[in-house]
């Protein structure tokens, strides 16, 4: 990606509301990163480069118009690109209050028809999702229910196996839940993608933790932060299991009902 442009992607069904909404954070975090970053901040506009459908994909670029601009440029998507990662960690204390406020205005959109907002930038081609659980103390984060706080986002851990893997726009799974059946939705991090790969393939049961949305419709696990693979057991391992061992072999042949009723019988 070149040095002046920066990438914000929203997957989901988003509406015309919700794009007008995305964009105005934007830039409005591309504002505040501007005036932090130059003294001539009317010198650098941000055009928009490219739009995708499917997902809501903007790409904005910097232009200037002094000779200093594009220095300026530069260092806006560099801090652009730290923002993403300090949003994807869910640690963004270190930046000011109006580059807070507007990466918390993205979390804040995620409602279950928006499941997912990353953000990309400079020489890092990665996609860095904002974590949801950021957008606390804005009116997004929680919902009133019968004078009780709800809120919309959860850390848990399911089992299931992988069913599908898709890597096309954003590196995520699907995982079908072992209890009930259903079907959920995991985006993660590309540095799984290797063990994600070899569990897919290998139709490997797993634990996924991570954080999820509680509203959103199908279930989607926004952040994966740990994947557990479990082992295969050996055959007639159960027996050791429940304390269960196999008869010797010159032990006296009886029947199953013969066995449970001297066990029940025994003193």
């Amino acid at each position: 990606m070149p040095k002046d442009t920066v990438t914000l992607k929203a997957d989901g069904n988003v509406s015309l509301g919700d794009l007008r909404q995305v964009v105005d954070a934007m830039t409005e975090l591309l504002s505040a990163l501007t005036e932090e970053s130059t003294s001539n901040p009317k010198a650098i506009d941000w055009i928009v480069e490219g739009l995708k459908a499917g997902s809501a994909t903007i790409v904005s670029r910097g232009v200037y118009s002094t000779f200093l601009g594009s220095k300026a440029v530069e260092d806006i998507v560099q801090k652009y690109e730290r923002v993403a990662r300090a949003a994807h960690r869910g640690a963004i204390s270190d930046f000011s209050q109006p580059v807070q406020g507007a990466v918390r205005r993205l979390a804040g959109l995620l409602d279950g028809r928006i499941t997912r907002i990353s953000m990309s930038g400079g020489d890092d081609p990665a996609e860095y999702a904002i974590d949801p659980e950021i957008s606390g103390g804005n009116d997004h984060s929680s919902l009133e229910r019968a004078g009780e706080t709800v809120y919309r986002y959860a850390r848990s851990a399911v089992t299931g196996k992988i069913v599908t893997l898709d890597d096309k726009q954003a590196l995520y799974f699907t995982l079908r839940e072992a209890h009930t059946g259903r079907y959920l939705r995991c985006y993660l991090d590309r540095k799984f993608k290797g063990d994600i790969s070899a569990y897919f393939a290998s139709s490997r049961w797993v634990i996924v933790e991570g954080t999820f949305s509680r509203y959103s419709d199908p279930p989607t696990m926004h952040k994966v932060t740990e994947i557990v693979p479990l082992e295969n057991a050996a055959p007639g391992s159960w027996r050791d299991a429940v304390g269960c061992y196999p008869r010797s072999s010159d032990a006296e042949n009886i029947s199953a009902a013969e066995a449970v009723r001297r066990g029940r019988d025994a003193e």
